[in-house]
């Protein structure tokens, strides 16, 4: 793995590579939230030992780019453009993926009417529809209003324990792993796992409600492949029905999807004790789209 920087219109952002002699295509990985690149090492190796050349970098607010102020991305339209700015970086002459997990596959969904990839894949993707989460939401953008830059800890319990809650066991943040020493890793790390401001909530809840538009959807390319992949037990889906859903989305829409749902899996499904298996999978799933073109 070697270290470039990306100029964007930002900033200048530190991007890892993971590239391997011989690259038949190449992926950009878009992580979630309160995490960090560096929780991808294993997947990216991986991917880059089978000739895929991986680039990866930490959202803003997380990681390495916290500047002080962890856990606030500014606007979710700089996620955006940054992830474009990285996207537009990868080598020219191969066929270009992209991978988003959770909030990454928020910016992902975005994204995608901006760009033409060969594929995308969206991991642990979720909408916000039933009447609590829509009160939620309203609830959010109303002291968003007032302390936007703070850190409420009941914000963040309002947002992640109600998941715990759907899943037995008292480790917390059981809700994104069935693999417990993934969630304890998770919660030993000190890049994972920390509050996030309400201005971040809001600008999250809010790209959840605009990526299911019309006027982002219509703008997807019809050359773009689909790979959708939850766990049938991750809460952030609704138990994978939100993914059900942007499938057939997607397919009303004309575009080409696959979807996977693995049942009693939860919303890391990239670090579940079943990971080879998942990254097999994407990988066979790459080299059939590759082959097709």
């Amino acid at each position: 793995m070697k270290q470039q920087l990306v100029y964007t219109r930002n900033e200048a952002i530190d991007v890892k590579v993971y590239e391997p002699e011989n690259p038949k295509a190449a992926m950009l990985l878009l992580h979630g939230i309160s995490e960090h690149s560096g929780r991808y090492d294993y997947l990216l190796n991986f991917f880059k030992e089978h000739d895929i050349y991986c680039v990866v970098y930490d959202h803003n607010g997380h990681g390495s780019r916290d500047k002080g102020n962890r856990g606030e991305i500014g606007s979710f339209e700089t996620l955006v453009r940054d992830a474009k700015d990285v996207y537009d970086s990868l080598p020219e002459d191969l066929p270009k993926f992209v991978i988003g997990h959770s909030m990454g596959s928020i910016v992902l969904r975005l994204l995608l009417s901006t760009i033409q990839p060969t594929g995308a894949i969206i991991v642990g993707t979720g909408n916000r529809t039933s009447p609590m989460e829509m009160i939620e939401t309203a609830f959010v953008n109303g002291v968003a209003k007032v302390l936007p830059d703070a850190k409420s800890l009941f914000i963040n319990r309002l947002a992640f324990s109600g998941f715990d809650r759907q899943v037995d066991g008292t480790a917390r943040n059981r809700w994104i792993s069935k693999n417990y020493e993934n969630v304890v890793n998770y919660n030993k790390d000190p890049l994972s796992g920390h509050p996030v401001s309400i201005n971040t909530f809001k600008a999250v809840n809010n790209a959840i409600f605009a990526v299911n538009s019309e006027a982002v959807i219509g703008h997807y390319s019809k050359d773009t492949n689909f790979l959708l992949i939850s766990g049938k037990d991750d809460p952030f889906s609704h138990n994978g029905r939100d993914v059900e859903v942007l499938d057939a989305t997607l397919k009303a829409h004309g575009l080409h999807t696959k979807s996977v749902l693995y049942e009693g899996y939860r919303h890391e499904i990239l670090n579940e004790d079943i990971k080879n298996d998942v990254y097999r999978m994407i990988l066979e799933w790459m080299d059939t789209v590759i082959d097709g073109e």
